[in-house]
């Protein structure tokens, strides 16, 4: 799909170009179809992706040209235009790209935990609103869970808070390494962290769950530290699927964390390290 800033440009090119034909130096469509063009610059810089954007500038550069020598017919008034053209664009160029890679920045760190590196709770909400927009007809639309450490406090009090940080750290790093592709994980807050298996029912939510408490407990055991994770997995259902009649209807991100989180406590009164699902249906 061409965006609406590929749309505009290229528009306003076409004009330009059929109004190269017309103009002289006399003519006072110069000056308005040259702004024309810068202003479609700007507006596509911003709404095209990034890596087109410098493509869309030496075009405009081009374009531009073509009006000046329509417009000039001295050598030296035209190497003087071409000159302020390719400063102005090329300024232009540098500042879209600067401002739209700051804010990419600052964007992705808004939605990234500091420690570990993960996706947080913001960025966690978002793609699970995502989910809940993805055409389905029945069965498991996806998996919320969320896992907890076990006795992270004693690790705190007795060994203390930087120990804590490095055990989130480690837990973060394995995350990263063992999840299968197409899921996602963030950290929830403290010592708890969020599970997202797209399409994934309650036998390959255990399956992936027991894959990393593995890998977990490998890595945390090789640094001295002997944990436990309890799990509450929420199985989301489409709408249409016949579930159990005491099935839940979630119908926002908050809500699915919210069961996750009341599955993952059970699970603790249940016994420390266990897993507890819970199933809902979403509206």
């Amino acid at each position: 799909m061409v965006s609406a800033g590929g749309l505009a440009g290229f528009i306003a090119i076409a004009v330009a170009l059929s109004l190269t034909r017309t103009v002289n130096r006399e003519s006072l469509w110069v000056s308005e179809v040259q702004l024309l063009l810068i202003l479609t610059f700007l507006i596509a810089g911003w709404l095209l992706p990034l890596s087109y954007t410098p493509w869309f500038a030496v075009l405009t550069i081009v374009v531009s040209g073509q009006i000046d020598l329509h417009a000039t017919s001295t050598w030296p008034e035209l190497l003087i235009r071409w000159t302020c053209r390719l400063l102005l664009i090329g300024s232009l160029l540098w500042g879209v790209i600067y401002v739209r890679r700051r804010l990419e920045q600052a964007e992705r760190l808004a939605g990234t935990d500091d420690l570990t590196g993960l996706p947080n709770r913001r960025a966690l909400l978002e793609r699970i609103a995502d989910e809940f927009v993805q055409p389905s007809s029945q069965g498991t639309l996806f998996s919320v869970a969320i896992l907890d450490c076990d006795r992270v406090k004693q690790v705190n009090d007795r060994r203390g808070h930087l120990a804590g940080d490095q055990l989130l750290i480690a837990m973060g790093t394995v995350f990263r390494n063992h999840l299968p592709e197409n899921n996602f994980v963030g950290r929830f807050g403290g010592d708890e962290f969020v599970l997202l298996l797209p399409g994934a029912g309650q036998d390959q939510a255990a399956q992936v769950i027991e894959s990393l408490r593995i890998a977990l407990s490998q890595e945390l055991h090789e640094t001295g530290t002997d944990l436990t994770f309890s799990t509450g997995v929420l199985i989301v259902m489409a709408p249409d699927t016949k579930g159990p009649t005491t099935a839940i209807c979630v119908a926002h991100p908050l809500d699915c964390l919210h069961l996750a989180d009341g599955a993952m406590y059970a699970a603790k009164r249940e016994a420390p390290g266990h897993t507890h699902f819970c199933q809902a249906i979403r509206c």
